[in-house]
């Protein structure tokens, strides 16, 4: 080495060949239908609004 560095360690599999194959993707195939919900979703309903404390008057005035 000319700068002296270390080299770096080689990560290979030794499987390299097979696993850089694409899959095979057949779209001809019909996906299987998903399961129709039991119920439809309730609506949402707004968030209750904090209640402010209620402001009594001063005693004496």
């Amino acid at each position: 080495t000319v700068f002296h560095y270390a080299t770096k360690p080689n990560f290979t599999v030794e499987n390299e060949a097979q696993i850089q194959q694409a899959p095979n993707v057949d779209f001809n195939t019909a996906p299987p239908a998903a399961p129709a919900p039991a119920s439809p979703p309730a609506p949402a309903q707004p968030a209750p609004q904090p209640q402010a404390p209620a402001q009594h008057p001063a005693p004496g005035h």
